[in-house]
């Protein structure tokens, strides 16, 4: 990987390589953890990944606005 995408050692650079295997990322100057994390988001597979947390998330709630509900009830209901 280092020689194919950095054949000159004298050179910093950084890289992202995709779970494809395809250059997401290449660029001479530092990397920020937010610029990183960004681009990562950006990537179709994490934003699948996010879409579910979300409607997991979602689902959760839901749930426990049902429960939430039912509780309320039997306890008028008391």
């Amino acid at each position: 990987m280092h020689q194919k995408h950095n054949p000159n050692d004298h050179e910093f650079k950084v890289v992202l390589i995709g779970l494809d295997g395809g250059m997401k990322l290449s660029q001479n100057n530092i990397l920020t953890a937010e610029n990183l994390f960004s681009k990562i988001d950006s990537m179709p597979l994490r934003n699948r990944e996010i879409k579910t947390a979300i409607n997991k998330n979602l689902l959760y709630l839901r749930k426990l606005s049902i429960m939430h509900t039912l509780l309320c009830f039997m306890i008028t209901a008391l």
